[in-house]
């Protein structure tokens, strides 16, 4: 891994859109003070199934050379099936970078729940690469308690270009 920020691989590149590269699922002992995951998950957004507008890109520059993005506001959308071993509190982290204030959020849901608007913030002051938990923007981060067994977590359309 190529870097930590807040205890969670990063890698940092330049891009010409808002997208989504990774999905994190992490769980944490319930006495941990520092990010350490006794389990987690991760995918890759072209490993998604993608509804149309929403498509996958591919570049050099991406995690794995790929990311996914919709050139319309508010259509189309990314799934990912994701299962965790136990019930508990999971964290969900996302790796994105926005163009700008207005081409940096998605809508989330998981588990086909309410969505969520997902803000992807600047990271050191620049629209670059970065991990952030997902959490409703302006709103504390918390965990999803989850069963075990199999999940969907949705990435839709917020803004054009994310």
């Amino acid at each position: 891994m190529n870097g930590e920020r807040r205890g969670w691989p990063r890698w940092m590149g330049r891009w010409s859109m808002l997208v989504c590269v990774w999905v994190l699922v992490a769980r944490l002992p319930a006495h941990a003070a520092t990010a350490v995951t006794s389990w987690s998950w991760y995918a890759e957004a072209e490993q998604a199934t993608v509804e149309s507008p929403m498509a996958i890109g591919w570049d050099g520059a991406a995690s794995a050379c790929g990311y996914v993005t919709s050139p319309l506001h508010e259509q189309g959308g990314a799934t990912l099936v994701f299962s965790v071993p136990s019930s508990g509190d999971y964290w969900l982290w996302a790796r994105g970078m926005g163009l700008e204030l207005y081409q940096n959020s998605f809508w989330v849901s998981v588990d086909g729940g309410a969505a969520i608007k997902f803000e992807i913030p600047p990271f050191g002051g620049s629209w670059t690469w970065g991990w952030e938990a997902v959490h409703p923007a302006h709103e504390p981060v918390v965990p999803y308690s989850l069963s075990a067994g199999a999940h969907t977590i949705t990435f839709g359309a917020r803004e054009s270009r994310a």
